[in-house]
């Protein structure tokens, strides 16, 4: 399930707080999130979009991945299989 997927189902809604759990060392761009902050979704999407920041696109991943980045990844692969890519 994609973000947008999450949004239009209603797993997710824009003003979702989400817990920051694990952003240890995040290399690259960040929003400069710390671990156990709380952050809207709708500033989330708009750190990954704006700033790139890989430590809110972590957290998105583990809010849509029960918490986990590597089950985010594999519900991407699936996805990317479902719309036919390899």
């Amino acid at each position: 399930m994609s973000f947008s997927d999450a949004i239009k189902n209603g797993k997710l809604k824009m003003d979702d707080m989400l817990a920051v759990r694990s952003m240890l060392k995040q290399e690259g761009s960040r929003m400069v999130l710390n671990v156990g902050e709380h952050a809207k979704v709708e500033d989330l999407i708009r750190g990954v979009i704006v700033q790139s920041g890989n430590d809110a696109a972590v957290v998105l991943a583990e809010a849509l991945g029960s918490g986990s980045e590597a089950t985010f990844a594999d519900m991407m692969n699936a996805k990317a299989k479902e719309l036919g890519m390899r």
